[in-house]
């Protein structure tokens, strides 16, 4: 299924002068363009193109929300619904993607006996993954997918509201830089300054995601901002990377739990299955201890000054020594 592209009204990135719903526009274009691009790939079963457009779908839906005040808020509430559908939609196929690209390194690197083992729960991956691809492309085919990529695409097209919708819309690209990215900034630094060592697992996962809407909202305004957005946005995503690797063992723990509860003892007759499981978890454990650490580390360099300074003096603000 091919859809017609947005039309470029101007391929140029957000610039001194823009107003609040020109930038939105701008930006919008450029994630939309994005997720139409890497469309045939995804349902060619292509993983690298499944994450950009998933990727370019949680981008439209930040900026939607980031841009919020400034945008109609009736046909910006549907678009919203549906680039929430489309996430689940894609997000299940990539997760298993991610697992089961984990799973193979492990493997290999496994004892052939725990190898051999490991057969049934792998087979069990594949068919899920198999599932979750054909739900994921029978969405695709959807009447609700068609209408949502047209009806974004003549919003698009349409360009900011005339008049605009609120006073929000006509403010100048700065002060919408500055709202913006300290909002996010504040809640990521009053979250990651109440984690602990004695943090659960939801804690953290929650500042993953607060750490993925502060990198969104930087990375808008990369190319305005400058080489100390660079610096800040190449920060932001360690530690998000870090988060996420603590994340990924926790999920693998829960799949890998659920499946040894699944197994009858005589499906085991020998205890090999679970034999490999029980080192598939330390291993994940591991891996999740291995992550906390990095992530405490950078997190002491990031919430400092001299890695917010330069940001905020790029936003024409100042920190408090």
């Amino acid at each position: 299924m091919r859809h017609p592209r947005a039309r470029r009204k101007d391929g140029l990135p957000p610039v001194v002068g823009d107003s609040s719903a020109e930038v939105t526009h701008k930006i919008l274009r450029r994630q939309f363009e994005q997720m139409l691009k890497n469309e045939c790939g995804t349902r060619r079963c292509d993983p690298d193109a499944l994450h950009d457009m998933r990727v370019a779908s949680l981008r439209l839906r930040a900026a939607m929300r980031a841009f919020r005040d400034a945008l109609p808020a009736r046909p910006v509430a549907r678009f919203d619904r549906d680039l929430r559908w489309l996430r689940d939609a894609l997000g299940k196929v990539r997760d298993l993607d991610v697992y089961l690209t984990h799973m193979a390194t492990w493997v290999s690197n496994a004892p052939p006996g725990s190898r051999d083992a490991l057969g049934p729960y792998l087979d069990q991956l594949h068919a899920r993954r198999g599932r979750a691809r054909a739900a994921m492309l029978r969405s695709l085919d959807t009447r609700r997918y068609s209408r949502f990529v047209e009806s974004l695409r003549l919003f698009l097209e349409a360009g900011p509201a005339q008049p605009p919708v609120a006073c929000a819309a006509t403010r100048p690209v700065e002060e919408a830089a500055q709202q913006i990215i300290m909002r996010r900034l504040q809640k990521a630094l009053g979250t990651g300054r109440a984690i602990g060592c004695d943090s659960t697992d939801a804690q953290l996962h929650k500042l993953r995601i607060g750490c993925k809407r502060l990198r969104y909202a930087c990375e808008f305004f990369e190319e305005l901002l400058g080489p100390p957005a660079t610096e800040f946005i190449a920060r932001v995503k360690r530690l998000q990377d870090a988060l996420g690797e603590n994340q990924d063992s926790v999920v693998a723990r829960e799949k890998l739990t659920e499946f040894a509860g699944s197994v009858p003892a005589q499906g085991d007759p020998d205890g090999s299955l679970r034999a490999a499981i029980g080192c598939l978890l330390a291993a994940h454990e591991e891996r999740s201890r291995r992550a906390r650490a990095s992530f405490f580390q950078q997190w002491q360099e990031f919430d400092s000054p001299p890695v917010l300074r330069p940001l905020l003096i790029a936003l024409n603000l100042r920190i408090e020594e």
